[in-house]
């Protein structure tokens, strides 16, 4: 046997599909975020069980966000915002404090 049965496919199929919905809602999903913020704290939260989508993944290792409770600091940029709605139900984010530093 392959190790690979077909209720693997099918849940990737599912999961793919679910993806592509959500990306194509992000597309009118506006962030809005305050002129002053020049930086943002980034921290992967989430291990969702199953296939993860290629862009998503290459988002995550491009931030070095590859491990559980890893948090990054990034510029505040509109292409950064773009990256952060890709990965969003990975991480939990916001605007960095002194507590959290």
């Amino acid at each position: 046997s392959s190790g690979i049965n077909a209720e693997y496919f099918v849940n990737e199929s599912y999961r793919t599909n679910m993806n592509e919905k959500r990306m194509s809602r992000l597309k009118n999903q506006v962030v809005k975020i305050p002129e002053s913020v020049k930086i943002l704290f980034l921290m992967r939260m989430a291990n969702i069980a199953g296939p993860m989508p290629q862009k998503v993944r290459k988002i995550l290792q491009h931030l070095r966000l590859t491990e559980m409770n890893n948090a990054v600091l990034v510029q505040c940029s509109d292409n950064m915002i773009e990256k952060i709605k890709v990965i969003e139900p990975y991480i939990t984010w916001g605007y960095p404090s002194l507590r959290s530093i």
